[in-house]
């Protein structure tokens, strides 16, 4: 169960970081420096509860699960600000959101990380710590292709219906992007409320040496 959250985890992780600064860049017309400025806010926010994490997991041993779970929440208000994009959102709903998913992630991904490496025997850790590593970039990376796919039938879904005679190109392109970007961020909410479903069945194990 640890390693399905852990990899569904980040498969959903990879929606925010690939889709994201293209919507910054193409609907919202931001630099690419700017728009990485931007995503900074996700990196800031891992970086504060994966330190906070570290500190309160050996005070709340026998309820990590709690910790994953209140992870996992925040990820999935931080998507669900997402899902409504288009180009007149805020920047601070935006920058609130995103800081939200990687609160989130820096709750989860210290405490699941270590449940992994404890299940484990001594002799056997090393062998965890790379397949814990596999079971990161693994699902980043074919959550990429998914989420351009999804993206891709968003696009397709709005042209569809964009009313592309009553509309100016530029308003056009604005709606299309806009939809597909909301279509990806709201199978990203689907997945982050079937983690928290799963991590309920999270268990504490610590192995012992064979």
């Amino acid at each position: 169960m640890l390693n399905i959250v852990f990899a569904l985890l980040f498969f959903t992780f990879a929606g925010a970081t690939y889709l994201l600064p293209f919507y910054l860049e193409h609907v919202h017309d931001y630099s690419v420096s700017f728009s990485g400025l931007i995503i900074t806010a996700m990196s800031i926010g891992m970086m504060i509860t994966g330190i906070l994490a570290g500190l309160i997991y050996a005070k709340l041993k026998g309820k990590i699960r709690y910790i994953v779970m209140a992870g996992v929440a925040l990820i999935t208000v931080g998507f669900f600000f997402l899902t409504h994009l288009t180009s007149v959102t805020d920047l601070g709903v935006i920058v609130s959101a995103l800081a939200l998913i990687g609160l989130g992630l820096g709750l989860t991904t210290t405490p699941l990380t270590t449940l992994i490496m404890n299940a484990a025997p001594a002799s056997k850790q090393g062998m965890v710590s790379s397949l814990t590593g596999l079971e990161r970039f693994a699902p980043m990376t074919i959550g990429v292709a998914v989420y351009n796919i999804i993206f891709m039938h968003g696009i397709m879904t709005a042209v569809r219906n964009s009313g592309i005679t009553e509309k100016s190109p530029g308003e056009i392109a604005a709606v299309i992007l806009s939809h597909g970007f909301d279509l990806a961020f709201v199978v990203s909410v689907v997945l982050a409320v079937v983690l928290f479903v799963l991590c309920i069945f999270i268990r504490e194990e610590t192995a012992t040496e064979e």
